[in-house]
């Protein structure tokens, strides 16, 4: 659901996201030109999102699709996107960019994702996490999977003063290759290694610029990263 109150906290407009199936809301940020853009995930087939606009899913029955849905500034949908496979994927969050685009961040288990614009996502075993810019019409620029052999998750992102990007969650392979030569250590003994938190820097461009693992011989995560007005961050 998406309630929209006034600064009195008298509601404007509302509007449920749902079909058949579980149907779940993660993310919310108004956008520049006054509507608002959400993400989370669904089990349902298909939702009719009113406005002539149909989130029609691929996945298999009870594995959920990522989703991310364009208001206007009145609660009407402008546009739709699924993040879609045959296991289960979703959407933890979603931001406005400053050149008007959306970034999103989440996981996925399926073998491949078809996102659109000669772009996809190929999942390297286990649960993977994922990165998505999107261009302001809802148009793929560049993605990222981030993971190895066991589970990994993306939960949180910000845009930093560089016009960069901070992603941050966490790992449970005993290294990444994240690209461009920089790679994640897993900090954990053994030879089935405990969850590392992670945060990663990747430039405008979605190069990685570096990485960072949070964690010793038990399970860490990172929940949620933000940028500070002395142009660090904070997670």
């Amino acid at each position: 659901m998406i309630i929209k109150y006034n600064a009195d906290r008298e509601v404007e407009w509302a509007r449920s996201v749902g079909g058949i199936g579980a149907d779940h809301i993660s993310s919310v940020m108004e956008t520049r030109d006054g509507g608002y853009i959400v993400g989370g995930d669904t089990t349902s087939s298909g939702i009719d999102l009113g406005n002539g606009v149909i989130l029609v899913t691929q996945g298999a029955y009870n594995s959920s699709d990522g989703m991310i849905i364009k208001y206007n500034a009145s609660g009407e949908t402008e546009w739709a996107k699924a993040i879609s496979g045959t296991e289960r994927n979703s959407i933890n969050s979603v931001i406005v960019t400053n050149d008007g685009g959306y970034l999103a961040v989440g996981e996925f288990l399926s073998n491949k994702i078809d996102l659109g614009n000669g772009v996809s996502l190929t999942n390297n075993g286990g649960l993977d996490g994922m990165i998505i810019k999107y261009n302001a019409n809802g148009e793929t620029e560049w993605a990222h999977e981030i993971g190895d052999t066991r589970a990994e998750c993306i939960k949180s992102v910000t845009e930093i003063s560089d016009g960069g990007y901070i992603v941050g969650g966490e790992f449970n392979s005993s290294s990444i290759d994240l690209g461009n030569g920089i790679s994640l250590v897993n900090k954990g003994s053994g030879s089935t290694p405990n969850t590392d938190g992670m945060i990663i820097k990747y430039n405008a461009n979605g190069e990685t610029e570096w990485a960072k693992a949070i964690g010793e011989t038990y399970a860490d995560c990172v929940e949620t990263v933000t940028g500070t007005n002395d142009g660090g961050f904070i997670v």
